[in-house]
């Protein structure tokens, strides 16, 4: 419908239209993410590499691009496209992939790391590091209790819940076999980046407190939402 209301309004190879899933479904509830491992919620590959699209007639030719393109990748790559300047004045968390989109030139990044509730992942280049609740206990099978937000950085080192895995995902998407053993080294030069990256990040509230001493008021919990999954209904913003 979207494509057929820019074709009848003559704005279709005027318009970059772009789709990509959030997450991987969830195993408990019926998804299958095969053949990759596990789903929403957790830090493997089933849980976080979506599909996504992205079309401009006349300006990206047709084919299949594997460079790894992060949510934070977005406003950096459509400035590019777009053609104008950034007046940012802090540099961007992502990286501009419009030469991969457009060209098909590959794009160098740093380190990506990703968190939830269910622990971490760290990449660097053709490795992931994995820091998370084992296999097949993400969103819908563990209770996580409110407020928590993934494992925190310290001396001690993950949770004793966490699993340590470290997977070549350019040889091993499927993240069959868990390298961890082999290459120690590696393993804990990605968790002490993975940390440092983790440190400096700002935590989020959990009571959402607003300006001038606002808070939301939450009503009770979503109809077909178990109260444990924090799901609610916000009546109001007193601010």
């Amino acid at each position: 419908a979207l494509v057929s209301a820019l074709e009848k309004e003559g704005l279709r190879r005027d318009t970059l239209v772009i789709w990509v899933s959030d997450n991987g479904g969830v195993v408990t509830g019926g998804a299958d993410n095969s053949p990759l491992s596990d789903g929403k919620g957790n830090l493997y590959e089933g849980g976080i590499r979506v599909p996504g699209l992205v079309n401009w007639p006349g300006k990206i030719r047709p084919g299949v691009l594997s460079q790894q393109v992060s949510a934070h990748d977005w406003l950096p790559t459509l400035i590019a496209a777009a053609g104008i300047a950034s007046t940012a004045k802090k540099p961007f968390d992502g990286f501009d992939m419009w030469p991969a989109i457009a060209d098909g030139a590959p794009v160098e990044r740093s380190g990506l790391t990703f968190a939830s509730a269910f622990g971490r992942a760290f990449f660097r280049g053709r490795w992931k590091y994995v820091e998370a609740v084992p296999k097949g206990r993400g969103f819908g099978s563990v209770r996580v209790p409110p407020g928590a937000g993934g494992p925190r950085p310290g001396a001690g080192g993950p949770p004793a819940a966490m699993q340590r895995a470290l997977y070549d995902v350019f040889a091993d998407p499927e993240e069959s076999n868990n390298l961890a053993a082999e290459r120690p080294e590696l393993v804990e030069e990605l968790a002490a980046a993975s940390r440092a990256i983790d440190a400096d990040a700002p935590r989020r509230p959990r009571n959402f407190n607003l300006r001038g001493g606002g808070r939301f008021r939450r009503i009770g919990p979503l109809e077909g939402f178990p109260e444990d999954n924090g799901a609610h209904v916000i009546d109001r913003v007193d601010e």
